[in-house]
């Protein structure tokens, strides 16, 4: 599998070297609230029945069985279960082993505004950013059966311990691991694809109707998205904003009918979606640095 050198830092994967603090089935009681809170290390959670509003960082998600959270170190986030018992798997782990904390570092409860300033010094670093861009808080995956039984072989081995049990904790969470981050990279890179898509369709919607003016909210009504959606998917194409682009087909389009044809200005201003002749010189002088009357003259004198 090869990835984006820019997304995606090896040198930060090999100093890899997880420590698994606390592995294990919990439920949560029915109507039970967790108070907003922040931890010094990582937390996986596995939604496997029950429903909750789990809030990250501001962001407030309606949660069931196969979501997903990753709760990052210093990243706020609190817990309301709804009307039953939230049964969630969950482990507590550092991705880099440090010798002076991974053994004796507490699951803190306590919000980022109470840490006293020593407690403060024990948010572990986040290291995912490092490796991976845009790691997401939550994951909501079509199939999370592997996963899970991923994330239970962790809880086995922590569970019920074993010759080498270091090693077996280490070795099943990497597997973990390595399938978390392969399907989130799926995942990201399928959306991309149907982004880029989006955005050809889009392109191909202005270039057909370069005879009249197109606004953003006729493209999010055509293509059922909201407006930012359209220009951030149509820049990351194509390097500029949509309505742009259109401006730039409108007057392609004048281009033509003025070195083709004998209209005049009034006509072809008409014909490609301006309000009046002098609405159509101010656009095409902005794009083109000569006013269409100029244009066309310039192309008759060419020999």
């Amino acid at each position: 599998m090869h990835h984006d050198s820019n997304r995606y830092r090896n040198d930060t994967l090999l100093r890899i070297n997880p420590y698994i603090r606390r592995a294990w089935y919990h439920t949560m009681p029915p109507s039970y609230v967790m108070a907003e809170r922040v931890l010094f290390d990582y937390e996986l959670v596995l939604l496997k029945s029950g429903h909750a509003a789990i809030t990250v960082s501001d962001e407030r998600y309606e949660a069931g069985p196969g979501d997903i959270f990753l709760f990052k170190p210093s990243q706020r986030h609190s817990f309301t279960v709804h009307g039953e018992p939230l049964v969630q798997p969950h482990i507590h782990f550092d991705l880099v082993y440090d010798a002076q904390v991974s053994a004796t570092l507490p699951v803190n409860f306590k919000s980022l505004q109470a840490l006293s300033s020593e407690e403060a010094k024990l948010i572990q670093p986040d290291v995912i950013p490092d490796f991976f861009e845009d790691f997401p808080s939550h994951i909501r995956l079509n199939n999370t059966l592997y996963i899970e039984q991923l994330l239970f072989d962790v809880i086995s081995a922590y569970e019920a311990p074993q010759l080498f049990t270091e090693l077996q904790l280490k070795w099943r969470f990497l597997r973990l691991l390595d399938q978390l981050l392969c399907e989130v990279s799926w995942q990201q890179s399928k959306h991309t694809m149907l982004q880029e898509e989006r955005a050809r369709q889009i392109k191909l919607y202005l270039e057909r109707h370069a005879d009249r003016r197109v606004d953003l909210e006729e493209l999010a009504g055509t293509y059922h998205i909201d407006r930012s959606y359209v220009v951030r998917c149509f820049r990351d194409a194509f390097h500029m904003p949509p309505i742009r682009y259109h401006l730039i087909c409108r007057i392609n389009r004048a281009k033509t009918m003025l070195l083709c044809t004998n209209l005049p200005l009034a006509s072809i201003a008409e014909q490609t979606g301006f309000s009046s002749p002098q609405d159509f010189s101010r656009a095409f002088r902005r794009i083109m640095g000569v006013g269409p009357s100029v244009y066309r003259k310039n192309a008759a004198a060419m020999p």
